[in-house]
């Protein structure tokens, strides 16, 4: 989460050979991901968001990392395609690679992937019509966003605020979700949560349009 962090990432990350949950969103860190991070098997939560990052994401990330559910690195400056591999990530539920500049166009692999909640934070639509030689119909090619981004920007603060409702919804899913019926989130307490994120995310909605 926000604090004021400089510096790169070290590489002795990957010695928590079980870190399932890593988040340092929202600083000022620099360089690059160590290749070591991706390389930590239990990693399921990836948050790199809002940062000074660079590099590109390794062709076999989907592959090292099979776990990952939330994998978000935007409004940073990482370059290079999407990888493929991330469809071998099954569970996967969150992309947010926004405001970089990423380059190609989003694999159709991960069209396999029916857990991603939210691929507006990942894509956009070419504002021109373009042909699909492999189905011809004239659709919208859909593209990775390249654009750099202001991490001051009003589109900096949606980013991040959509991302911090996601994850929240999620994190009231997985409440639900023990194995133990009397270990669960009860339904009122599970309403009242959802509409306390609702309500948070249409007010941050209405500022921002002022």
């Amino acid at each position: 989460m926000q604090n004021s962090l400089q510096g790169t990432l070290p590489e002795q990350i990957a010695l928590l050979s079980s870190l399932g949950f890593f988040q340092v969103s929202q600083n000022g860190i620099s360089g690059m991901v160590p290749l070591s991070i991706y390389n930590i098997s239990s990693l399921y939560y990836f948050n790199v968001v809002q940062n000074n990052l660079q590099g590109k994401l390794p062709p076999d990330v989907g592959h090292t990392l099979p776990n990952l559910e939330i994998f978000a690195g935007g409004l940073n400056n990482f370059t290079g395609p999407i990888p493929v591999s991330l469809s071998n990530a099954t569970g996967l539920m969150l992309v947010d690679f926004a405001q970089n500049s990423l380059t190609g166009t989003l694999p159709r692999s991960l069209g396999i992937l029916q857990e991603i909640v939210d691929r507006s934070l990942l894509l956009e639509e070419d504002e021109e019509e373009e042909v699909d030689h492999d189905n011809q119909d004239g659709r919208m090619e859909e593209r990775a966003i390249i654009n750099d981004g202001d991490p001051q920007s009003s589109n900096a603060r949606s980013t991040g605020m959509v991302l911090d409702c996601m994850v929240s919804v999620l994190r009231i899913g997985l409440s639900c979700s023990d194995s133990l019926p009397s270990e669960r989130i009860p339904m009122d307490i599970v309403a009242k949560k959802m509409h306390a994120i609702r309500d948070s995310f249409l007010r941050f909605k209405k500022r921002n349009r002022r």
